[in-house]
C-alpha cells in the first residue's frame, strides 16, 4: 500500500522556502543601503552645489560632507506584482481573495514590513545606519520589463506572465469589473502597510456624476487614504469633438488625430497625440485593459 503524501506540510515546506529566499533577497537590499548609505556620505557638498549649498536640500559649505543631509533620506523596499504572486497561489486574483488564511500576497506584503520595521529598530539601536521604508513603487516601465524576464525564466502562465505587464505595487489588477468603493475596500490592508509611500486610485468615466466622485473622495479621506481620481479624457484634434475612452477615430469627423490624457506615469499626461504614442507596449495594454483604475 502507498503511503498518502501530506500535501499541508509538502505546502508548508514551501511557504518556508519561500520566505527564506524573500529574506535573502531583502538582506541583500539591506547590504546596498548600507552601501549606498557609506558611499554617499563621503561625498563633499561641492558635488551638487546647487543641492547641497545654496538650499536644493540644505545649506552646507562645499567641502562639507553630506552625510547630515544622507541621515534624512529614507531608503526604500519596494516591491510590484503582488496581484500575480496571489495568482500563484490560488489562482484567483487580490481582489477575489477575501479569506485572510488564503491571502498568501497579503502575507508576504506583511513579512516585509516586518522586516522592515526591524530595520527601523536595528537603526534606533545604532546597527543600522539608514532609515527604512516599505514602497508601494509605480515601477511604470519596469512592470513590463519584469514580466519579460519573468516570462523568458518561467514561460507563459495564466493570469500571470500571459499578461503584457505585472500589476503595479498592492493594486487591485485594472481589469477588475469593480465599483470605485469595492476598489478601496479591497486595497485597505495593503495600502496602510505601504507607508513609506503609497496613493490609491479609482477610474471614472467621463460621464460619471460628480457628486459621486464628490463621495468618493470624502470616503477615501475617513478611510486615511492618499487618494487620486483617474478621468480619462480624449479628444478630436481635426474637430475638437470629445471622444469615449478608447476610441482611435473620431466618430463625427472620421479622423484619426485623437489625443488623449490620462494618468498614465503616475501623473496626468498624454497617452497619445495627435493619435500616436510614445508609451511602451506594456504600458499601452494596460492602459487598454483599465476598468477600475
Amino acid at each position: 500500500m502507498k503511503a498518502k503524501l501530506d500535501k499541508s506540510n509538502l505546502f508548508s515546506s514551501v511557504e518556508e522556502r519561500f520566505f527564506n529566499e524573500l529574506t535573502h533577497y531583502l538582506n541583500m537590499i539591506n547590504d546596498l543601503h548600507i552601501k549606498t548609505y557609506n558611499f554617499l556620505s563621503k561625498l563633499k557638498a561641492s558635488c551638487n552645489p546647487i543641492g547641497f549649498c545654496e538650499g536644493g536640500f540644505g545649506n552646507l559649505k562645499p567641502n562639507s560632507y553630506i552625510k547630515p543631509l544622507v541621515d534624512r533620506i529614507t531608503f526604500s523596499y519596494g516591491f510590484t506584482a503582488l496581484n500575480e504572486l496571489q495568482e500563484l497561489y490560488n489562482s484567483k486574483s487580490l481582489y477575489e481573495t477575501k479569506d485572510d488564511r488564503d491571502a498568501f500576497a497579503y502575507r508576504t506584503l506583511k513579512f516585509i514590513n516586518d522586516y522592515v520595521n526591524q530595520k527601523k529598530v536595528e537603526r534606533d539601536e545604532g546597527t543600522v545606519p539608514y532609515i527604512a521604508a516599505i514602497y508601494g513603487t509605480p515601477a511604470e516601465s519596469l512592470c513590463g520589463t519584469q514580466l519579460e524576464q519573468f516570462k523568458k525564466k518561467y514561460g507563459v502562465i495564466d493570469k500571470v506572465s500571459s499578461r503584457a505587464y505585472f500589476t503595479n505595487s498592492f493594486h487591485m489588477w485594472v481589469g477588475e469589473d469593480i465599483t470605485p468603493w469595492e476598489k478601496q475596500d479591497a486595497e485597505f490592508r495593503y495600502f496602510h502597510l505601504s507607508s513609506g509611500g503609497h496613493i490609491q486610485y479609482c477610474r471614472f468615466p467621463n460621464s460619471m456624476n460628480v457628486s459621486y466622485i464628490k463621495e468618493t473622495i470624502e470616503r477615501a479621506m475617513k478611510l486615511g487614504y492618499y487618494f487620486g481620481v483617474n478621468i480619462e479624457k480624449s479628444y478630436c484634434g481635426k474637430c475638437g469633438t470629445v471622444v469615449e475612452d478608447g476610441v482611435d477615430v473620431c466618430p463625427y469627423c472620421g479622423s484619426t488625430d485623437i489625443t488623449t490624457i490620462n494618468r498614465v506615469c503616475g501623473y496626468l499626461g498624454y497617452s497619445k497625440v495627435d493619435g500616436t504614442t510614445k508609451m511602451n507596449d506594456a504600458k499601452m495594454c494596460e492602459l487598454s485593459d483599465r476598468k477600475s483604475m
